[in-house]
């Protein structure tokens, strides 16, 4: 091993993407924790049963799964298997499934939302109206209490990133849970719940992050300050100064409210026009056509971007690079 560093800091050292470092990191330590010990054990281990060391990540995989779905806990044995073929002990995992990296065609409306959330119970309404209000990840979301809603609004660190941030509750979400519902206290449960409440829509599947996603194009589209919808979706500003998201919480809530009040999950009247869901899919069939111009004729796309930034474009961001050219 290199001066001064273990198995585990040498294997990190060695990996140049900090994203990469820093997620194979959380994995490497889940995976520790769960078998009690450290990198220098798991070494031990893998010589001393060779191809058998595959049962204890069999066994690792089914208990990961119940907690999170089954790719994110596949995900995290990625970080395990770097290590090990860092150090010459590659393992083949054939038995685990793959990994998914599916990217969906389907883009959010609203009218699909309302849908969703008109023909459910209240243990669905309770927490579309929770998964509307609160732009965060789902581990983030799962450690809201009902007494945390009744508050109206709760500063977290966020899971993932470590970043401190506001969530905020509208008086819709407030009433829905203090009706108590009955809410799923996983991933998998939520994963379920959403599938279910899909299905008797008959819309297409919206998963945690789809959530997320609509959040973001919603609060883009209204033209906020960006820096303020990367503080709502709890992503990094750069601010290094504690007391910041205690300065800006009234433009925080300010924003949050207007993107809320842009995703009513009840209809109006009884009626709502289909004019988004049109542009929403001109769009997709805008950008689906860009994509396979420039693979055709490159030099036709002058302002190319690449696939995953055109997905992630907002409507009018897109469209707009799109008359470019």
């Amino acid at each position: 091993m290199m001066d001064g560093m273990d198995s585990e800091q040498e294997w990190i050292a060695s990996i140049l993407a900090p994203k990469t470092r820093e997620n194979y990191t959380r994995g490497f330590r889940r995976f520790k924790e769960w078998l009690d010990t450290d990198a220098e054990g798991i070494l031990e281990l893998r010589k001393e049963e060779g191809k058998r060391f595959t049962t204890r990540i069999v066994q690792y995989f089914n208990w990961r799964s119940k907690q999170v779905s089954e790719n994110s806990a596949r995900t995290e044995i990625v970080a395990l298997q770097s290590f090990l073929t860092y150090w010459d002990l590659t393992l083949k995992l054939k038995m685990l499934p793959p990994i998914s990296s599916k990217v969906e065609d389907y883009y959010p409306v609203l009218e699909d939302l309302q849908a969703m959330y008109r023909y459910n119970d209240l243990d669905t309404k309770a927490w579309i109206s929770l998964a509307r209000d609160s732009p965060a990840r789902i581990s983030d979301l799962l450690k809201i209490s009902p007494e945390d809603i009744a508050k109206g609004e709760k500063m977290v660190k966020s899971q993932k990133e470590r970043v401190v941030g506001w969530m905020f509750f509208s008086d819709q979400t407030r009433e829905l849970w203090s009706k108590n519902p009955n809410i799923p206290r996983t991933q998998r449960g939520i994963a379920k719940l959403l599938e279910r409440a899909c299905e008797v829509a008959k819309v297409h599947v919206w998963n945690c992050h789809l959530f997320r996603k609509y959040f973001t194009t919603i609060a883009t589209n209204l033209q906020l300050n960006e820096k303020v919808v990367k503080a709502l979706i709890f992503k990094t500003v750069g601010e290094s100064d504690s007391t910041y998201y205690f300065r800006i919480h009234d433009e925080l809530k300010n924003a949050w409210q207007k993107v809320v009040n842009a995703i009513p999950l009840e209809l109006k009247n009884g009626r709502v026009s289909d004019l988004e869901k049109r542009m929403t899919l001109m769009t997709l069939a805008l950008k689906k056509y860009y994509k396979f111009i420039h693979a055709w004729k490159p030099s036709k796309t002058t302002t190319y971007v690449s696939d995953m930034q055109v997905d992630e474009m907002s409507e009018e961001e897109f469209l707009a690079r799109f008359v470019e050219g």
